[in-house]
């Protein structure tokens, strides 16, 4: 047995990766309970299971082995929201929430977009869930070709992978002000 991690994200055959050399039947336990006369098994029962596989070949020669496979066939749930629904600007900070029940979250992305040039950031993580805080002024960073001193309408994306490739994306214009006038306060000192 030459591998011993199998991740899918759709019911779907994996290849146990063997070398044997004469004819064999191979077969899982537990929640799998599957078997083969080949090097195929089938595996629709989603979700992640370490399981013992064994191997015997037609001299009567077993080996049994720990396998770990994972079936996820649900995209992570995703959420994007910035501190104030209606204008956002440098110091704006965006709520980031993604959800897993089955495959660990292996990364997310946030971008920025004038529908030219699009700035973003990646994050790597191993977590089922992720609650997060990030400053648009982090993603607006130092190599960020968009100028964060204008007044536009921006696109923010939120993009997020778990571990069996499974990905989500959701997205949303926002008005962007990266500068605006000084406010004057206007008034008369009045007593009473």
């Amino acid at each position: 047995i030459l591998s011993h991690d199998y991740k899918i994200a759709s019911p779907g055959v994996i290849e146990v990766a063997n070398n044997a050399q004469v004819p064999y039947t191979i077969s899982l336990d537990g929640s799998l309970n599957v078997s083969s006369s080949n090097s195929s098994l089938f595996i629709d029962v989603e979700g992640r299971h370490t399981v013992n596989l064994t191997i015997q070949d037609q001299l009567g020669y077993a080996r049994v082995q720990t396998i770990f496979i994972l079936l996820d066939t649900t995209s992570p749930s995703l959420s994007l929201i910035p501190s104030t629904q209606s204008y956002i600007g440098p110091n704006s900070t965006l709520n980031v929430t993604v959800g897993e029940n089955i495959a660990n979250i292996t990364e997310y992305t946030i971008s920025i977009s004038d529908g030219i040039d699009t700035c973003s950031n990646t994050y790597t993580e191993a977590s089922f869930n992720i609650q997060v805080t990030k400053s648009l002024d982090e993603i607006l960073g130092i190599s960020c070709g968009l100028n964060s001193s204008v007044i536009a309408t921006y696109s923010l994306t939120l993009r997020t992978m778990n571990e069996v490739g499974r990905n989500s994306s959701v997205q949303f214009n926002t008005s962007y002000y990266g500068s605006h006038a000084a406010a004057i306060i206007v008034g008369a000192n009045i007593s009473q």
